[in-house]
């Protein structure tokens, strides 16, 4: 049994020097246990066990024969082997040739795949074979790609051969290569002579050399060419042209106009519609602030800029129709000398704000203006809303002021920094969206959006004034949303809200406010609504806009519009009151009426009867003037 078990060893570790498998083994004797006692212990040796545990076959279950054995299991392994004219070829499968045993048990932990050492070899010799290929086209010094190359660097053959020419009429300009995007200097060769050849070498494939006289044929033809492309206009000195060849975009002095001008107030300041959004704003505000002594925290999220001049940012080759009647000019014309003892006290909280305003010594005005205006005139600035109420507030009255136009925030600025010491009320100026930030601050109760100036909101009474620019899109869901909003969170507020009346869009401010009225039943609301008729500019122009009213009245049987080309300068006069074009000519000039209305939440008691009065009167004094049209008043409760 000994010698048995001793042969077959002898064969496994000779065949198989890393056996690591019992499947090398004959089935009969993979499990064929071997029982031996020595010293009274019995032990089983298992020969697939040990295969498994890649043992070489040199196992013995003694410890008195063990080193003994190991030692003459492997020589008689090798005699064995050499005896039977076996090779390293031959191994078993699972033996890795050239391989020791720590790189088998790596290859056994991470099997496939290369090495790392092998890669980055690799990674190595890809790298040098670049290096290797860029160095040919490698430059030995650095170049400016935007001047020549050093002399150093000219070629030594034709018209480089003696250096450069000592004329400098030889040179013929430069040329750029296609391929190294360098400028490079063209001479002529010397004497002048040209050559009949193409130079062909790394840089481009073009005349190499020119004399002086192809240069300047050349240049004359490209001359004669650039004039053809040139407009007939531009051929006369600036400011010589006839009218009738400069384009649209291009003044009479030769400079190009300017684009259209930004939504800015100043362009349209003055008007109709601020008489009487200052006229509502100055009835509220009284009757609150004569009420009690408890503060009223007066809110513009749309503040504008303050002030504004009177020329209204006309510029000298403006083509903007003037402003249609009424304005401020004409109302301040007609009650500046008049006793306005017994008027309304509106209109004389309104004259006063217009001649604080004027009537400044020791201030610098700056910027441009149109040069044909007067600046001698009495009345050169025209106030605000926010001016005219900052005149009733108190010391204890909050005021806060938004705005989020960059140039009207830089002018409102300067308005309050000029102004904030002649008032008795703290003004807090906030460069922000108002309509958001106001929605934050009394709705949503955000702590980011408590003021910084005047603290969070204690229950004061307030007046909330909403003009925005509607021509933005959404800002009517907005403020319908704040006037809701401020009715529910903040009721001892009242709440202004502006909006424009017209033909165009007289429909949508009537669904407009009977969709507030809908959304609660319970709240206090009156419009008041100015309307004046449009002054015809010219009897053609009345009798256009007459025909336009015709083809309206004849379309709406129909339920079609029917378009009306606009030609020439008539797309040109269709500009409305604020100064831009539009694309309908029954709004603006062509329309026979405009208007305004302010929808008022939570009046005060008498604000309507007030308003009403005070309106009157005004209308009442504008129509004694020779331009004067018809104009009135409708106050409503919603």
């Amino acid at each position: 049994m000994a010698s048995l078990s001793g042969g077959m060893l002898l064969g496994i570790s000779a065949n198989h020097h890393y056996c690591d498998k019992a499947s090398l083994l004959p089935p009969a004797v993979a499990r064929w246990p071997f029982k031996w006692r020595w010293l009274g212990h019995a032990c089983t040796v298992d020969a697939s066990s040990s295969a498994q545990r890649g043992w070489r076959g040199d196992v013995l279950p003694t410890a008195f024969g063990w080193h003994c054995c190991r030692a003459l299991l492997a020589t008689g392994g090798v005699l064995l082997a050499r005896a039977l004219g076996l090779s390293a070829s031959r191994r078993g499968p699972g033996a890795d040739a050239g391989l020791g045993r720590l790189s088998r048990r790596r290859a056994k932990s991470n099997p496939g795949g290369t090495p790392a050492p092998v890669l980055r070899r690799r990674k190595r010799e890809r790298q040098e074979r670049k290096e290797e290929k860029l160095e040919r086209f490698r430059s030995k010094f650095t170049m400016d790609l935007e001047r020549p190359p050093p002399m150093s660097r000219n070629p030594k053959t034709g018209a480089w051969k003696d250096g450069r020419p000592e004329n400098e009429e030889s040179r013929q300009g430069q040329i750029k290569s296609p391929w190294t995007g360098q400028v490079y200097d063209r001479w002529a060769p010397q004497g002048g002579k040209q050559i009949r050849t193409d130079r062909q070498g790394g840089l481009s494939r073009a005349r190499s050399f020119q004399t002086s006289m192809q240069r300047r044929m050349q240049q004359a033809v490209e001359e004669q060419k650039r004039d053809a492309n040139i407009p007939e206009w531009k051929k006369y000195a600036p400011g010589a042209a006839p009218l009738h060849l400069l384009p649209a975009n291009i003044n009479p002095d030769g400079t190009k106009k300017e684009g259209p001008p930004p939504q800015r107030h100043a362009y349209r300041a003055g008007g109709f519609a601020d008489i009487f959004k200052q006229i509502v704003v100055q009835t509220v505000l009284d009757l609150k602030v004569k009420k009690s002594d408890k503060p009223v925290w007066y809110v513009e999220p749309c503040a504008g800029e303050g002030e504004y001049h009177v020329s209204r940012m006309r510029a000298e080759y403006d083509d903007r129709l003037p402003m249609m009647f009424p304005k401020v000019e004409d109302l301040w014309s007609v009650l500046k000398d008049q006793d306005l003892t017994y008027t309304p006290p509106e209109i004389q909280g309104w004259m006063k704000a217009v001649s604080m305003l004027n009537n400044v010594e020791g201030w610098e005005v700056k910027g441009n203006s149109n040069p044909g205006f007067d600046k001698d005139q009495e009345l050169q600035w025209l106030p605000s809303t926010a001016f005219v109420a900052l005149g009733l507030l108190r010391k204890q009255d909050p005021v806060t002021l938004w705005e989020d136009g960059r140039i009207a925030f830089a002018a409102l600025y300067n308005f309050v920094r000029n102004w904030s010491s002649r008032f008795d009320a703290h003004i807090e100026l906030l460069y922000k969206d108002g309509l958001k930030y106001a929605k934050r601050r009394w709705m949503e109760r955000r702590p980011g959006a408590v003021s910084e100036a005047h603290g969070p909101p204690k229950g004061q009474r307030g007046l909330v004034f909403l003009d925005p620019d509607y021509t933005r899109g959404g800002e009517a869901e907005r403020c319908k949303e704040l006037l809701l909003g401020f009715w529910k969170h903040w009721r001892a507020a009242t709440v202004v809200m502006v909006y424009p009346i017209g033909p165009g869009y007289e429909i949508k401010a009537r669904k407009f406010n009977k969709q507030i009225r809908e959304a609660d039943r319970t709240m206090d609301l009156i419009t008041v609504e100015a309307y004046c008729e449009n002054p015809a500019r010219s009897s053609s122009e009345a009798d256009d806009s007459d025909d336009d009213d015709e083809a309206d009245d004849s379309s709406s049987e129909t339920g079609h519009k029917k378009a009306k080309p606009i030609r020439g300068d008539k797309a040109d006069d269709s500009s409305s009151e604020t100064g831009h074009k539009k694309a309908k000519p029954i709004r603006g000039d062509k329309a026979k009426w405009r208007g305004c209305g302010v929808l008022i939440s939570m009046p005060p008691f008498t604000a309507e009867q007030r308003i009403e009065a005070a309106m009157n009167v005004i209308f009442e004094e504008l129509s004694k003037m020779p331009q004067a049209t018809p104009m009135h008043v409708i106050v409503e409760r919603l």
